[in-house]
């Protein structure tokens, strides 16, 4: 996995994109690391040696002090999820083009700007950005409406892989639908005001298919806390049964529509 890092990196793009000088005043503070860092390094290597070996190309990685049960299955269901897409990518081409840790050019629109995709898939008519998070810590989260650091990696990927595709602009994909979902110890933590409330506004009936999620949720255990903590399997059925209660449903999930074109 690539260790250099751009002064303008794309994960911290929702900072410096508000506050263009926060890089500068970042400058004489050294770079630190914490265990929750180190461990998403750890899984982010362990998931690039088994997607690799799904696409049969060498990857060698030596065994870490972070390694364990949990993380050998999330990273087996990442895999499982690239599988997934690779298949859906197959609809466009017979052989799409998959990249792994794939580093990408932007210093047409970013001063030294370059980055690295966990995971590009690219065919004449879509592009798939894929960015995985694990670990403990500050919680990441994808924020109401655009992601800046996967718009950025698309960007990136297209103006780097489109002469590959010299018929890319005869196509075209457009997003009808931009929903934001709630999450409990997330959503609810920001200071309330017409800003930045989570309001639903789009109620999804999950009913028949709420059991499923309880046991998927009940297998992250790292992240889950025991009750009345906020992220907990109590508070988390507590919550899909009033919002179900709202519209008259056992159970139900809530987004809020950010954008939408018709």
């Amino acid at each position: 996995m690539p260790e250099i890092h751009s002064k303008l990196p794309p994960s911290s793009a929702h900072r410096w994109l508000v506050c263009t000088l926060s890089p500068q005043m970042e400058e004489p503070f050294p770079n630190t690391t914490s265990e929750a860092a180190e461990q998403g390094t750890a899984a982010h290597s362990m998931a690039e040696q088994k997607v690799k070996r799904l696409l049969k190309e060498p990857c060698e990685r030596e065994p870490t002090d972070f390694d364990d049960e949990e993380m050998e299955e999330h990273t087996d269901n990442y895999r499982t999820f690239v599988l997934d897409q690779i298949q859906e990518a197959k609809q466009y081409t017979d052989d799409p083009l998959v990249m792994v840790e794939q580093r990408l050019s932007f210093e047409d629109i970013i001063p030294g700007g370059f980055g690295t995709a966990d995971l590009i898939i690219a065919t004449p008519k879509k592009l798939w950005i894929t960015d995985l998070k694990y670990g403990k810590g500050v919680p990441v989260y994808v924020s109401q409406g655009l992601n800046p650091q996967l718009c950025i990696y698309a960007y990136g990927a297209y103006s780097n892989l489109k002469y590959l595709f010299p018929d890319v602009d005869k196509y075209s994909h457009v997003v009808k639908r931009i929903y934001a979902y709630e999450t409990l110890s997330e959503t609810g933590w920001d200071i309330p005001n017409t800003v930045n409330e989570y309001i639903p506004t789009v109620y999804e009936n999950i009913s028949d298919t709420f059991e499923k999620k309880m046991n998927a949720m009940s297998i992250f255990q790292s992240q889950l806390v025991d009750f009345p903590a906020a992220r907990s399997l109590e508070a988390i059925e507590a919550l899909a049964k009033y919002r179900g209660a709202t519209v008259n449903v056992m159970a139900a999930e809530t987004f809020t529509l950010v954008r939408e074109i018709k």
